[in-house]
């Protein structure tokens, strides 16, 4: 499981993806041949996000790491990210679907305060995480409309919202 947390933290903290759009993540959309991975916001945008070479061979990692009977055919509309029992000691199952249960966004939000409790942060969230990716966008120079369609936004005003609160940092470092 420490190669799927792995890959959770790198996906929203390096790539800016939401606990929804992981939790929503199927196997048809992650493209190994091409570093790439096929996201649909919630309001049914697409967007592609094309990932290093070193973080496809995560995400290759931990697909493998699923034992053979419960792993998903690689081109089959399921869940990427599947749920386990660690009670039990089993992948969950969907038995009305006939195919791994999916990952809950709760269950991501537990792992990720949970290993930022373990990494000495307080109350570490998905949010954070992701705003940290967007911060850093900005820092880099990245315009505001140039990240609103980066990350599928309707607006920019959520990108304002945290400029107002970062501004006078992300004008210095952008402008210094």
């Amino acid at each position: 499981m420490q190669v799927r947390n792995e890959v959770i933290f790198i996906l929203v903290l390096y790539y800016g993806l939401t606990l929804q759009e992981l939790t929503n993540l199927k196997v048809n959309q992650v493209h190994f041949a091409n570093n790439e991975l096929e996201l649909i916001s919630r309001k049914g945008k697409r967007r592609v996000i094309y990932l290093t070479d070193e973080d496809r061979k995560k995400l290759f990692e931990y697909y493998m790491s699923i034992p053979e009977p419960v792993r998903p055919n690689r081109y089959d509309p399921m869940p990427f990210f599947i749920a386990f029992d660690y009670q039990k000691g089993t992948y969950r199952w969907d038995y009305e679907k006939d195919s791994p249960k999916n990952w809950t966004e709760v269950s991501i939000q537990k792992m990720i305060r949970l290993e930022g409790k373990r990494a000495g942060f307080r109350n570490v969230t998905g949010a954070h995480l992701r705003k940290t990716y967007i911060i850093s966008r900005l820092l880099d120079g990245v315009s505001k409309e140039e990240l609103k369609e980066e990350l599928a936004l309707e607006s920019t005003q959520p990108l304002e919202k945290l400029e107002n609160q970062y501004g006078a940092v992300i004008k210095e470092k952008v402008e210094g």
